[in-house]
């Protein structure tokens, strides 16, 4: 599914199948749709890629040992189901990139307030932020809830500028006095209010 996708983890995941030398199935009908992730159809059964509060909202529980041990660790599951069904599940650890523990450094001391706003897990924010310095945290925010966080931030008295995925955070950097997505296919795409 994710082969299809312009999301950079999608890229990361399509990056690790090929590395493994693992293969690689046709997706036909593919989409990309907000709150859910992904959705296609490989052979005759309609897959998805989804989050874990996708699994929430349809009541869909995991009873692995295995991935409550990679949640518990920090990591981020995503899982592949059909049918309402979880087929597996894959994990992913975020990498702190030298450049971002500068940036954070860089704006802190002009006095610049970060706060982080994730669709990730508590444990996984929580560890991203203590590794980055970062001020203040939102975790477990789906995409449509991003909006509103921007505008209790902006409510605060802060002027909000936000990085983010031009797909699924669009409606958040609209909302945002200053908005910038990155995404594949573009540039740095700026709105200024």
């Amino acid at each position: 599914m994710e082969q299809k996708s312009e999301h950079p983890i999608a890229r990361a995941i399509v990056a690790y199948v090929l590395e493994k030398n693992l293969k690689l199935y046709g997706v036909r009908d593919f989409k990309s749709i907000p709150r859910i992730s992904v959705k296609g159809v490989v052979g005759q059964a309609e897959v998805l890629v989804v989050g874990s509060n996708y699994l929430k909202e349809k009541g869909i529980s995991i009873d692995d040992q295995r991935v409550g041990e990679l949640v518990d660790s920090g990591k981020t599951a995503v899982y592949v189901l059909s049918n309402n069904r979880v087929l597996g599940a894959i994990a992913l650890a975020d990498i702190v990139r030298g450049e971002s523990r500068e940036a954070i450094t860089r704006l802190k001391n002009i006095g610049i307030k970060v706060v982080m706003l994730t669709g990730d897990n508590r444990k996984v924010a929580e560890w991203v932020a203590g590794e980055l310095g970062i001020d203040e945290y939102y975790a477990e925010v789906l995409s449509h809830e991003k909006v509103d966080v921007v505008k209790k931030v902006r409510e605060e008295g802060y002027v909000v500028a936000m990085v983010g995925d031009g797909i699924n955070d669009a409606p958040a950097l609209l909302e945002a006095d200053v908005g910038i997505a990155i995404g594949v296919g573009n540039r740095y795409c700026y709105r200024i209010s």
